[in-house]
């Protein structure tokens, strides 16, 4: 018989979800608040990756939450700003998510930003063993806080033999990088930049 639950993945918003076949797990991303820091209205809450056992669901409490990563917790190194507000910069926004599973328990999730940033974790994400990269994709003049060009509009991935290409669009330029494969260091390689782009859906 078919199960249906409605749960709360997140406290303040859900903005993402991924149904991550292999396992049938559920990956979501969302807003959430921070129980360590001030929690008031004021907060924009902190942004939170949620990988749930959906072979593990419950009629009234939903799925088991196996893991919660903060994404942007070392903000300083990623985006470098002080900001107490939110995980992300001011007017920073989580556009696009895109997940590819690879060989289990391994996966790449890129988050891509409404500043031409993308985060990419890749890895064992349900045991936290995972390694971070941060890609910029505004033009070599853009610099600063970025333009609402160069918000990130698509992610998506191909494999190239043991490789894993991603491909990453705003709305005025599209570019490639190689991944790698699983094992190898995880350095990315930008293959292409090319001036054309493309809205969100």
């Amino acid at each position: 018989a078919e199960t249906k639950s409605i749960f709360q993945a997140h406290d303040r918003a859900t903005l993402f979800v991924t149904h991550l076949s292999q396992r049938n797990f559920l990956l979501t991303v969302g807003l959430d608040d921070d129980s360590g820091r001030n929690s008031s209205t004021e907060s924009a809450g902190r942004v939170t990756l949620k990988v749930w056992d959906y072979n593990r669901l419950h009629p009234t409490s939903g799925p088991v939450c196996l893991r919660t990563i903060r994404p942007f917790a070392s903000i300083e190194k990623f985006f470098q700003t002080s900001s107490s507000r939110s995980d992300l910069g001011d007017g920073q926004t989580v556009t696009v998510v895109s997940v590819h599973e690879e060989r289990v328990p391994n996966m790449t999730v890129s988050l891509g930003l409404s500043d031409g940033t993308v985060l990419v974790i890749r890895g064992d994400v349900v045991r936290d063993k995972v390694n971070r990269v941060k890609l910029s994709v505004r033009g070599e003049a853009g610099g600063g806080a970025g333009s609402p060009d160069d918000s990130i509009t698509g992610l998506g991935y191909h494999t190239e033999g043991s490789s894993l290409i991603l491909f990453v669009v705003t709305r005025v330029r599209s570019q490639g990088y190689n991944l790698g494969g699983l094992g190898a260091t995880f350095q990315p390689i930008r293959l292409f930049d090319e001036p054309e782009g493309a809205d969100l859906d």
